[in-house]
């Protein structure tokens, strides 16, 4: 339980360090059999029920709970942690909200001081971290782009286990994923 807490922190920090204002990594091929395995695993063929907006859980938090997130992916520059089945989902309300008030700020610059401060607000409000776990607890090594067929600001639906890290940003260790097309 502590190694997944001390990963979900890394990870957040990770995220939040490659979320800013970098570039777009190159996604690396996998072997097909894992994917395939992965993706039995993880992909459900109909939208679960119950689904709750990243603010909504954020909100009532009080403790670890099973959750179906509607969301997102996207919410910062760069929602993903390359090589890794995880993203940052953000709630339909945030946004929107960035989309109307036109406060999404995206720049190349990496010492651009507004974008430092705006990923440590966001991880905050309506964001929340996505990591799938293999067996032994660690994050599947295959790149959530692959592994779903997913990109940025797609509309998903994620089923799993949300807590709050040390950090107080959400996570969600998912069991699965429903992407909406």
């Amino acid at each position: 339980m502590q190694k997944s807490i001390s990963f979900s922190i890394a990870l957040v920090a990770v995220m939040l360090l490659n979320s800013g204002c970098t570039k777009q990594q190159a996604v690396p091929s996998y072997d097909p059999a894992a994917l395939a395995e992965a993706r039995e695993k993880f992909l459900l063929d109909q939208e679960p029920v119950g689904v709750q907006g990243v603010l909504d859980v954020q909100e009532e938090y009080v403790k670890p709970h099973d959750v179906v997130l509607v969301g997102q992916i996207g919410g910062v520059a760069n929602p993903w942690s390359p090589g890794k089945a995880a993203f940052i989902l953000a709630d339909p309300i945030t946004v929107s909200e960035f989309s109307e008030t036109g406060t999404e700020h995206i720049c190349d610059d990496p010492g651009c001081k507004f974008c430092q401060r705006q990923k440590i607000n966001k991880l905050k409000e309506g964001l929340a971290a996505v990591e799938f776990l293999a067996t032994d607890g660690t994050v599947v090594p295959i790149d959530a782009r692959q592994l779903f067929s997913v990109s940025d600001r797609q509309m998903v639906v994620v089923r799993g286990k949300v807590k709050v890290n040390d950090l107080g940003c959400l996570v969600v260790a998912a069991d699965g994923l429903y992407v909406r097309r």
